[in-house]
């Protein structure tokens, strides 16, 4: 066992957790897994699913995406969390902000109030979506434009569009794109707002380039 990640549901009280293994596969774990899993299905009432994340890697990285090597043990596969003005759909491998209740009360509204009314906005680095779903919301955003590197966003990100009011959810979309990649592929283009939340790497060179090169009046940046 090299780490593990637990993740509150709030509006059940239960926790999602993922446990990080250093082995390639289920195969080669060994019967301490399988003992683990067997005893945290004892408590249902607080454990809402346990998944394994298998990384034999010897590098710093909590996770691996590499293929096959995540694994469902048991539970719903995704939790489910109202932030703002919108549902999300949170699968263990989807980064989910350490305190969505500071998250909710001041970084997502501030974003969305900023968002001029009616704009169109590319979000890059969107994860879900939470702060463009929010912005549609709140802005009636002409179109939102969402883009992120983790595949595992787009299996969720209708369900989350579903949960706008009227038109709303059919002016928001997501495309499975790294921020160079959606700049390249024209994103931007027609963008007068963007929004990015990056990683703790910080914004792309790419993503730089675009913002210092941008006339000034031309895009609102939040």
């Amino acid at each position: 066992l090299r780490y593990v990640q637990v993740s509150l549901e709030r509006r059940t009280g239960k926790v999602q957790c993922v446990v990080v293994w250093h082995s390639a596969d289920y195969k080669s774990a060994g019967s301490s897994l399988t003992r683990l899993t067997q005893q945290m299905k004892t408590r249902p009432d607080l454990i809402h699913s346990l998944s394994v994340n298998f990384n034999p890697t010897e590098e710093n990285n909590i996770f691996t995406y590499a293929p096959g090597s995540w694994k469902l043990l048991w539970g719903p596969p995704m939790m489910k969390e109202t932030i703002g003005k919108a549902t999300f759909y949170f699968r263990p491998q989807i980064f989910r902000q350490a305190n969505l209740d500071a998250f909710e009360a001041g970084i997502v509204p501030l974003v969305a109030q900023s968002v001029p009314t009616g704009a169109r906005v590319a979000e890059l680095y969107s994860g879900l979506g939470i702060l463009g779903l929010n912005a549609a919301e709140t802005a009636n955003a002409e179109e939102v434009l969402c883009s992120d590197s983790n595949d595992y966003v787009k299996d969720v990100f209708a369900r989350s569009a579903a949960s706008l009011s009227g038109e709303n959810k059919n002016r928001v979309t997501f495309e499975s794109l790294s921020a160079a990649e959606a700049i390249e592929e024209g994103q931007l283009e027609s963008a007068q707002c963007l929004i990015v939340d990056p990683p703790r790497k910080g914004l792309d060179e790419e993503v730089l380039k675009v913002l210092l090169n941008r006339n000034t009046g031309s895009v609102s940046v939040s």
